[in-house]
């Protein structure tokens, strides 16, 4: 037992009752807190790098940064070794075009920010204005010997950064940890589902401002009904983020997805480059949609032309793309106007009345013609 207090005869009682065993008592309570101390002094200065004693601190609550959400992303867990390296973590921009940022470090164990206690703030300027989470910003926190928290910012593609010294500890009784730690215990269940809320907020806010960046540049991709149910599919996502279900978000994020598959393929196409040839019989296929899963490419919908078309017309995917992509040995008959960007075997070819396919070819689309 260390301390003065330990001397007296009831504490050691108590001590022995709560832990079911006779405390050690016969190393002077006074005197071991100085040989500790200068043992740990010893060996902070190097006069015993050799020596097989360690004394170790510890953080004792965890430290981490606010991200979107009002959350909290721990960095350094309760319980590490001071002086233990570095520790990092990523902090992407949350707007498009964001330049500056303010880098706000928090101490305690509730995934809230606003249950958790504020250690300090800076702010990092010279980010490169690119789309949200674009840049990327590497935050490094390091605690010394000392505990002194030395927290620094840095974007990674210009090697902009700030940094900010605090001491965790200061202005903590003990008293204060414990309730702390005891209170992260005591709401873990419910600090969890209003993470898992914030969360589906953060990302029904990220979709709604993709998608209303999408239909700014390229809104004229898309029909009048087209438009519509996308519009209420964003009306839903706003809908269900006013509320507190967090399924409830999910569900309509899952449905603005599926609605708006068929506009962010339209989106590729339209910004993949590609180069069309013309056969010498004056007839061919332009793409215009793209069917990309991990195996294949298949063109979804051509424009059939010729070299002097009266008016070119939009044939769509036939349900043969698909079925081209069935063994060999059972070849099916497609329409003269289908292609698929996959290896067509010359059989299939045959069988499809097809003379050439379409083909990925390095620095663009070549689109050859049936």
């Amino acid at each position: 037992m260390v301390g003065g207090s330990t001397r007296v005869p009831l504490v050691r009682e108590r001590v022995g009752e709560f832990f079911g065993r006779t405390p050690l008592t016969s190393i002077d309570p006074d005197k071991v807190v100085a040989i500790g101390a200068a043992i740990q002094a010893d060996i902070l200065v190097g006069n015993k790098p050799d020596s097989e004693l360690l004394l170790l601190d510890v953080i004792p609550l965890s430290l981490g940064l606010e991200t979107m959400g009002g959350l909290v992303e721990k960095v350094i867990p309760r319980n590490t070794t001071i002086s233990g390296g570095p520790r990092a973590g990523s902090l992407p921009p949350s707007k498009m075009g964001q330049t500056a940022m303010s880098i706000h470090v928090m101490q305690g164990e509730r995934e809230l920010v606003q249950d958790c206690r504020s250690l300090a703030r800076f702010a990092l300027r010279g980010i490169p204005a690119l789309p949200a989470g674009g840049a990327h910003i590497r935050v490094t926190f390091q605690v010394d010997a000392d505990g002194l928290l030395s927290v620094t910012a840095m974007e990674k593609s210009t090697g902009v950064e700030a940094s900010i010294q605090v001491k965790p500890s200061y202005g903590l009784t003990d008293g204060e940890i414990a309730t702390m730690i005891k209170d992260s215990m005591s709401y873990a269940e419910q600090d969890i589902q209003a993470r898992m809320l914030a969360e589906q907020k953060v990302e029904a806010a990220r979709v709604l401002e993709s998608l209303t960046s999408a239909l700014a540049a390229d809104a004229a991709l898309l029909s009048a009904a087209e438009r519509q149910a996308i519009d209420a599919a964003a009306e839903q996502v706003r809908a269900a983020a006013a509320g507190d279900d967090a399924d409830a978000i999910k569900e309509a994020i899952k449905n603005i997805d599926t609605q708006t598959q068929e506009f962010a393929a339209r989106r590729m196409d339209q910004s993949v480059p590609y180069r069309a040839e013309r056969p010498i019989r004056g007839r061919g296929l332009k793409c215009q949609k793209l069917y990309f899963c991990p195996t294949r490419t298949c063109v979804r919908m051509a424009s059939l032309w010729k070299l002097r078309p009266v008016k070119p017309f939009s044939m769509p995917r036939c349900v043969a793309v698909s079925k081209l992509n069935t063994p060999a040995k059972n070849p099916v008959p497609v329409p003269p106007a289908t292609a698929s960007c996959v290896k067509v075997l010359t059989r299939w070819r045959k069988v499809a009345k097809m003379k050439t396919t379409c083909w990925i070819k390095p620095g663009g689309w070549n689109l050859t013609a049936v």
